[in-house]
C-alpha cells in the first residue's frame, strides 16, 4: 500500500511538473509518464506494449509533424546555400561594446576571428569587455572549456578606443542605437579608414539597409545583420540585404554567421524586416486589448497556453515600450491603421512620458522588484482608464489567443507575398527562433497549414466584423483558399 501511495505520488508530481512546463502542449512527456505508470503497476510486458502504442500514437500528432518540420526547417538554414566567399573573413571589427556588441564579439573570437571590439570610452568598453569574461570563466566552471582554451580564445580580442588596424579588417560590424543619421555617420567616417574589400554591417532591427547606404562609396558592401540579445544564446541571426547590396557581400555575411554558430534567415530590405514587423504587430494588438480592460495576467496566462515560453506582456516589458514606441513611429505611415490607431499611439506616448519603458526603467506594464518578483502596475490602471485586475466582461481566453497570433499569421503571409522572405521555413524559423512562436505548432505558415487556411481566411473575417479592417486576411492567404493550396506540399 506504502509502494503504490508513493509511486502515484511521485507520478502525479511528476505530471504536474510537466504541466506547469509545457502548459500540456507537448503530449510526449505525458505518454511517457503514462507508460511509466503502466509498466509498474502491470509488468514489463504490458509496458513493452504501452511504449510501442503511445511511439506510434505520437508519430501521427500534429505537434510530431511541426517539430519534425522544425527540425528540417533548422538544419536547412544551418547550411551554406550562398556558397564561399571571395575572400576568407580573418579579422572583424564590432563597432559599440554593449550588450550586443559584446555578445558578437564573444561568439566570434571562440571560432578563431580576430576582433577588435570598440567603443569611444573606455568606461564602456571595460563593461564589454567583462561581460565577455565572465561568460567564459563560467564556461570554464561547468567544464565546457579549458583554463589554456580560456587563454587562447582572449588573444583573439582586441579592445580599443581608437581606429587602429581597421585598415586590417574584412567586416565592421555596427550596434549602435537606432538612428539613421549616426549610422550614416560612421559608415562614412570608417569608409575612410577600411580597405577596399571591408564589409559594412548594421545590426539594426528598423532601418533600412539601403538608406544607411544612402551615401556610401561602396553600397554594394552594405548589409544588414540583425543579432538577438543575448547573442550567445540565441541561435537565429536575420541576415538583411538591400537591392544594391552584392551576392558576394550576403554570402559573406552568411559564412560569418554560420561559423558563430547562427541559424540564418536572409531577408530583403523592407519596413521592419521580419522578425520585427511580426513582433511589433503583436505587441499592438496586446495594447488594444489592454484599452479594453484586460489584465497582463490574464494576457500572459493566455498566450503562454498558446505556446509562447512567457507570457507577451513580460516579453513586451522585457522589449521596451521606448523602443515599441519608435518602431511604431517608424513603421506608422507605412502600414496606416493597419498596425495602431491612434489612441494607441497615444497610449504608447503616455507611457514613454510617465518613464513607464519596461523592465529596463522597473516598471512598464508590471512593477519589477530587485528580488525579480513582479506585480501589476497600479499607475496603469489610471493611464488606461480601466481597472487591470477586472474580471468580469474579459473575453474568453481563447478570443486573447486569436486576435494576437492572427496579426502574427497575417503579417507572416504579407511577408511572404511582398517577398520580404524567400520561403515558408524561413518564415517559420525565424518566427519560432526570433520570436518564440510556439515550437509545437513549427511556426505561422506550418499552423496555418494544419489548422487550414480556410479555417484561419474565415476567422480573420469574422474578426474584422468584430475588430476592423487590421484583422482583414492578406490577398495571398484568400487566393491560396480559392486555388486549394497550402504552404507545404
Amino acid at each position: 500500500m506504502l509502494n503504490s501511495y508513493v509511486r502515484n505520488y511521485i507520478l502525479s508530481q511528476a505530471q504536474a511538473k510537466v504541466m506547469s512546463q509545457t502548459q500540456g502542449l507537448y503530449p510526449a512527456p505525458l505518454k511517457i509518464l503514462d507508460v511509466i505508470r503502466q509498466t509498474l503497476e502491470n509488468g514489463s510486458k504490458v509496458g513493452f506494449n504501452a511504449e510501442a502504442e503511445a511511439f506510434a500514437d505520437l508519430c501521427i500528432t500534429n505537434e510530431s509533424k511541426a517539430l519534425i518540420s522544425l527540425f528540417h526547417g533548422r538544419t536547412e538554414c544551418k547550411k551554406n546555400k550562398y556558397g564561399k566567399s571571395e575572400k576568407e573573413v580573418k579579422m572583424i571589427a564590432v563597432m559599440g561594446a554593449g550588450i550586443i556588441g559584446a555578445g558578437i564579439a564573444h561568439v566570434s573570437i571562440d571560432k578563431d576571428f580576430q576582433v577588435i571590439l570598440y567603443d569611444t570610452t573606455s568606461t564602456a568598453l571595460h563593461l564589454g569587455q567583462s561581460q565577455i569574461i565572465k561568460s567564459y570563466q563560467h564556461y570554464i566552471k561547468r567544464n565546457r572549456i579549458t583554463n589554456t582554451e580560456y587563454n587562447r580564445i582572449l588573444t583573439n580580442l582586441n579592445c580599443q578606443t581608437t581606429f587602429d588596424n581597421l585598415d586590417k579588417c574584412d567586416i565592421i560590424i555596427e550596434t549602435v542605437l537606432e538612428d539613421l543619421k549616426l549610422k550614416q555617420n560612421i559608415l562614412n567616417e570608417l569608409e575612410q579608414y577600411i580597405p577596399e574589400h571591408c564589409i559594412f554591417a548594421s545590426n539594426t532591427y528598423i532601418l533600412s539597409i539601403h538608406q544607411i547606404a544612402a551615401h556610401s562609396r561602396r553600397p554594394h558592401q552594405v548589409i544588414g545583420m540583425h543579432y538577438f540579445s543575448p547573442v550567445d544564446k540565441i541561435e537565429l541571426l536575420e541576415i538583411i540585404r538591400a537591392k544594391q547590396t552584392s551576392d558576394n557581400t550576403v554570402c559573406t555575411a552568411v559564412n560569418i554567421g554560420l561559423k558563430q554558430g547562427k541559424i540564418i534567415i536572409v531577408v530583403n530590405d523592407s519596413p521592419g524586416f521580419y522578425t520585427t514587423r511580426l513582433l511589433i504587430f503583436s505587441f499592438i494588438e496586446i495594447f488594444y486589448l489592454l484599452q479594453e480592460g484586460l489584465s497582463p495576467n490574464d494576457i500572459d496566462k493566455a498566450t503562454k497556453k498558446f505556446g509562447f515560453h512567457i507570457g507577451l506582456v513580460i516579453l513586451l516589458d522585457e522589449f521596451g515600450i521606448d523602443i515599441i514606441t519608435h518602431v511604431v513611429y517608424h513603421l506608422k505611415n507605412i502600414f496606416g491603421e493597419r498596425l495602431a490607431n491612434s489612441s494607441v499611439i497615444e497610449l504608447l506616448q503616455i507611457f514613454v512620458r510617465n518613464n513607464l519603458l519596461g523592465k529596463k526603467s522597473g516598471q512598464g506594464l508590471y512593477i519589477y522588484s530587485n528580488d525579480g518578483k513582479k506585480k501589476i502596475n497600479p499607475k496603469c490602471k489610471e493611464l488606461l482608464k480601466h481597472p487591470l485586475t477586472q474580471t468580469h466582461d474579459i473575453p474568453r481566453i481563447e478570443t486573447i489567443q486569436w486576435r494576437i497570433s492572427l496579426r502574427i499569421l497575417n503579417e507572416a503571409a504579407r511577408c511572404l507575398e511582398e517577398n520580404v522572405i524567400n520561403s515558408p521555413t524561413d518564415g517559420d524559423i525565424g518566427a519560432v527562433f526570433g520570436l518564440g512562436f510556439p515550437p509545437m505548432k513549427g511556426g505561422p505558415f506550418r499552423f496555418m497549414d494544419t489548422y487550414g487556411i480556410s479555417n484561419i481566411v474565415d476567422l480573420m473575417y469574422n474578426y474584422q466584423l468584430d475588430y476592423g479592417d487590421r484583422f482583414a486576411p492578406t490577398q495571398l492567404l484568400i487566393d491560396m483558399v480559392k486555388d486549394n493550396k497550402n504552404f507545404y506540399s
